[in-house]
């Protein structure tokens, strides 16, 4: 080692450590950063629910079960729809003569449930059909042929 810290006059430590550094932190990324792949035979089926809301009562009609349904912003395909149920559509509403605030049905609109069934792959961190990521409070904007709404994820269950 030299005056200059250089060892057998070519390499410092200080290059020795950067190249050190470098190779820890291309070790790092490899590990942690790479995506998290999972095999398409691992695939589980699920059911998950997507709440179509605030919609005409008649709009039930427009779902139709049996049909895949597609998401409108990327185009993947994201199950089959096995079910279709609605349930008033509930806002809270001002009682003047109690003086509190009740849970009142507005006449006429309805929050319609899709069940949908799909392969999904599941991980410690992500359910995905594909490459279309399925969580609950998820917006999703959905069509089939019939119809075509934005959305929200309210429920998931796993079945097998």
């Amino acid at each position: 080692m030299d005056k200059n810290f250089r060892i057998a006059g070519k390499v410092s430590i200080a290059d020795l450590f950067f190249i050190a550094a470098i190779i820890a932190a291309l070790f790092f990324l490899r590990e942690f950063a790479a995506p998290q792949t999972v095999k398409a035979d691992d695939s589980v089926k699920i059911n998950y629910t997507v709440e179509l809301y605030r919609k005409d009562r008649d709009y039930i009609n427009n779902v139709v079960v049996g049909e895949k349904l597609t998401d409108i912003e990327k185009g993947y395909e994201i199950g089959t729809i096995v079910d279709v149920y609605a349930e008033p559509y509930l806002e809270d509403s001002a009682d003047f003569e109690a003086k509190t605030y009740k849970r009142a049905e507005v006449a006429g609109i309805s929050n319609i449930y899709v069940v949908v069934e799909a392969n999904a792959q599941i991980s410690a961190n992500a359910t995905n059909i594909g490459q279309y990521q399925v969580m609950v409070g998820k917006e999703a904007f959905v069509q089939s042929k019939s119809f075509a709404s934005g959305a929200f994820i309210v429920g998931i269950e796993r079945m097998n």
